[in-house]
């Protein structure tokens, strides 16, 4: 993940022909020409039967490559005898060679995140719960509160993400301005590239945009993060509210969009973005109902919400727009850090809006020990694994009423980053 910041070891590109290994013959010496023709096949696999006399040299090509590789790493353990690949020993040495990459790349992440941040990834189990502290450490949080109950139930309706869909939902046909065949296309940046190959059948040119750091932008965007508890209100909005999520009942949408702003699940729980809103009761945040009245002329009975008047605390801002330009400055370095701060501003927001944990396992141990936890958590066990006649796993069920966050706090940066 991070080769310059990785100290005695040489991270290559290893090959490995995993469609000529079969049930049959994973065990026993494979010789080269299956190797190939099954390294030949797999490059044709994407490639419709009338094209394959168009692409045949191209094929052939990578497949020979390919094979040098694998027939390169091989002779360097001598797992090559007589034509044939010693598939155990090439393998062995291939799963060993992996692991041992992804140790030092990890124990290299682990070193940039300790002199960065003065925190071992150690004590979490994923970037957003790392980010997240990074954020409370820098003082991002002070005053802002957690929701749980009801609260956290009506915040987490206002949750919703970016639009994914064409234009007016339709289905378009598209066509090479270049005669690229989409499969000869780089993987790498692979919708920048298709747009920037492709018109529409009405010639009308789709534009190549490659915005970055929405999320990051959207925090230094909002006026800061809302402080204080909620209140309720019904039928109006308090005047003194800085921030508000709210139950609204569209009475009217007088202009349309080809890309609507509000969106309703359908009957089978797909998020459709349409205009066709009159009549809907949706729970929006702030933004996005200010977005929804201002460019949509969208006129809303209030039905009820909550709101907050403590104002903001702007850390977030100045956090997000510190480790930003530091970023930059270390990518014009060639500094590997800047791939972690990278991972941390883009996923800082994710823990903000996860969902609530319903489920949890444990494991008990001792006969007497499994006896007593059956009869004191009857009521909220899901099942049991006895693993061994002295060790069980329980599944059981978390109350809801336990879980907290502050789901507000993502409503706020996830509609501020729509709006990008």
């Amino acid at each position: 993940m991070f080769p310059t910041a990785v100290d005695g070891i040489v991270l290559e590109k290893g090959k490995f022909p995993h469609n000529a290994i079969t049930h049959e013959n994973f065990d026993k010496p494979i010789a080269l020409s299956e190797i190939k023709a099954s390294v030949i096949e797999d490059g044709y696999a994407n490639i419709s039967e009338k094209d394959r006399d168009k692409f045949k040299d191209e094929v052939e090509t990578k497949a020979l490559f390919q094979l040098n590789q694998i027939i390169d790493n091989a002779k360097q353990i001598d797992a090559i005898q007589n034509d044939q690949l010693d598939n155990v020993k090439y393998t062995l040495h291939y799963c060993m060679t992996d692991v041992e990459v992804m140790m030092h790349c990890f124990e290299a992440f682990r070193k940039l995140i300790l002199d960065r941040f003065k925190l071992d990834v150690y004590n979490f189990i994923s970037i957003p719960s790392m980010s997240n502290t990074i954020l409370h450490n820098e003082g991002c949080f002070k005053g802002c509160y957690n929701l749980s109950g009801p609260c956290l139930m009506f915040a987490r309706e206002a949750i919703v993400g970016g639009r994914v869909m064409t234009r007016e939902n339709k289905k378009w046909h598209f066509k090479s301005q270049n005669e690229v065949d989409i499969k000869a296309l780089n993987n790498n940046s692979m919708y920048p590239a298709v747009q920037l190959h492709f018109t529409m059948q009405n010639g009308v040119y789709i534009n190549a945009l490659d915005v970055i750091s929405l999320y990051p932008a959207a925090q230094c965007r909002i006026k800061g993060l809302t402080k204080g508890i909620p209140k309720r209100f019904t039928e109006t909005i308090p005047k003194q509210a800085t921030d508000y999520i709210v139950r609204v009942r569209v009475i009217d949408v007088k202009k349309r969009f080809t890309f609507p702003l509000q969106s309703i699940k359908n009957e089978m729980g797909c998020r459709i973005f349409t205009n066709e809103m009159i009549g809907q009761t949706i729970v929006l945040g702030k933004v996005a109902l200010e977005d929804f009245q201002k460019f949509q002329h969208a006129e809303v009975e209030i039905i009820e919400g909550m709101y907050w008047d403590n104002g903001f605390n702007p850390q977030i801002k100045k956090t997000i727009h510190s480790l930003f330009y530091e970023r930059n400055k270390l990518k014009k370095q060639k500094n590997p850090l800047q791939a972690v701060l990278k991972l941390v501003m883009n996923s800082s927001y994710g823990k903000l809006i996860q969902k609530p944990i319903l489920k949890t396992k444990r494991f008990i141990r001792g006969e007497e020990q499994v006896r007593k936890y059956v009869l004191k958590n009857i009521c909220k066990l899901i099942r049991r694994v006895t693993i061994t006649p002295n060790i069980s796993l329980f599944e059981e069920r978390k109350s809801l009423s336990s879980y907290s966050s502050p789901a507000h706090l993502g409503v706020q940066i996830l509609e501020c980053q729509n709006e990008s």
